[in-house]
């Protein structure tokens, strides 16, 4: 699926159609910590990118979406306009170090070189 608009793609894992209105699910293979009360916050945006683009892609308004883990937890959100604006300034922050190289958190070499994604990164030059 593709939002031309906001620059995403993606396929969701599930997508329902409960009457006119859409849900959407993200299965995770992993399982969450016992001690989490929330979902990773990189998983929560994942699902909100999967929402927004069912609602492109199907042309019908997307009223729900739920994150389900492998130890069985579940996390449902609403796609409402707080969910959308969070996922919208997300978007924008990663365009921003996309653009400069600015990163938000400060990342030494060492770090960066176990990272499993450095052989293909082009941001590694920016790490001290």
């Amino acid at each position: 699926m593709w939002d031309y608009q906001w620059g995403l793609k993606g396929k969701p894992d599930e997508v329902w159609k409960n009457g006119d209105k859409l849900h959407v699910v993200e299965v995770k293979a992993t399982h969450l910590p016992e001690y989490r009360t929330n979902p990773y916050e990189s998983h929560k945006m994942q699902l909100a990118v999967y929402m927004r683009l069912a609602q492109v892609h199907f042309k019908l308004p997307v009223e729900s979406g739920e994150i389900r883990y492998a130890s069985g937890q579940r996390f449902k959100y609403k796609w409402d306009y707080s969910l959308r604006n969070q996922l919208w300034r997300t978007i924008e922050r990663i365009r921003k170090v996309d653009a400069t190289g600015n990163t938000f958190v400060k990342v030494k070499k060492t770090q960066c070189q176990r990272c499993r994604y450095y052989s293909v990164c082009d941001k590694k030059r920016f790490a001290r």
